[in-house]
C-alpha cells in the first residue's frame, strides 16, 4: 500500500520546489513531477521526472550535469526528511507532454 500522508506529501512538494534546489543553470530544468511509486521489491519509493526545456541541446545534457540534478534533489529530499529512495528520469517537455496525453 502506498503512502497517502498528507504531511509527508507536504515534505516531499517543499523538497521539490525549484526555487530551492541548487540546479546547474544548463540544461534549464522546467519543472519536476512525482508519484509514488512502489519498486521491483515492493518498497514504497517516488518517481520524479526532470523535466527539460524543449530547447535543450544534447551537449547540455552530460553526466556533470545529471549527476548534478540527481544529487541536489536527493540531497533535498534527505534534508527535508523524506526516506523514500527517488527513481528519477529525465524527459523534455514536449516528451512528457506526450506520455501523458490521453491515447
Amino acid at each position: 500500500m502506498l503512502t497517502q500522508d498528507a504531511a509527508l506529501k507536504q515534505r516531499i512538494d517543499k523538497a521539490l520546489d525549484l526555487k530551492k534546489l541548487k540546479l546547474p543553470e544548463k540544461p534549464h530544468v522546467v519543472s519536476l513531477r512525482w508519484e509514488y511509486y512502489e519498486d521491483a521489491s515492493s518498497e514504497e519509493s517516488l518517481r520524479i521526472w526532470v523535466i527539460l526545456a524543449d530547447d535543450t541541446a544534447d551537449e547540455e545534457i552530460t553526466g556533470e550535469a545529471v549527476h548534478a540534478i540527481t544529487w541536489a534533489i536527493k540531497d533535498r529530499l534527505e534534508r527535508d526528511g523524506v526516506r523514500l529512495f527517488p527513481y528519477i528520469s529525465f524527459a523534455l517537455e514536449s516528451d512528457m507532454r506526450s506520455l501523458l496525453e490521453p491515447a
